[in-house]
């Protein structure tokens, strides 16, 4: 389901390779053509701890969009943050832009150079369960 590793997190929350026996992730075809996105640009990654809750929890699955790095305030990436592959919102505040968490426990931490690349920015994510979200 995923080519590359991408942790979605600076720290305690990860997203690991999805090992389903060459299993495939499905995003509807109709969805994929009215977003103008690639099967071949997309990577599904599966979602461990807390540092985007509410809006990903661990279990939930989120697709990349590896074609689309420009980045934009507000917008969810996966992101090369210092070595470390990472999911986080995107804020530029001040002229600077930060890499942060949903989840207010979690601190802004800029995103400067060759420390903060695009890996790609996420697309879609599917709910593993809606137990704490209804």
């Amino acid at each position: 389901m995923v080519t590359i590793e991408v942790q979605a997190g600076i720290d305690r929350f990860v997203a690991e390779p999805i090992d389903d026996g060459g299993s495939k992730h499905h995003v509807p075809r109709q969805w994929l053509e009215e977003n103008d996105l690639y099967p071949n640009a997309l990577v599904a990654v599966k979602v461990k701890g807390d540092s985007m809750q509410p809006l990903m929890y661990e279990g939930d699955i989120a697709v990349v969009n590896t074609a689309d790095k420009v980045r934009k305030n507000g917008g969810v990436f996966a992101m090369n943050y210092e070595g470390q592959a990472v999911i986080k919102r995107l804020l530029y505040e001040r002229r600077d832009w930060f890499l942060a968490s949903d989840n207010p426990e979690f601190k802004p931490v800029p995103c400067r150079g060759s420390d903060c690349i695009v890996i790609g920015r996420v697309v879609h994510f599917t709910p593993k369960n809606f137990r704490d979200r209804l």
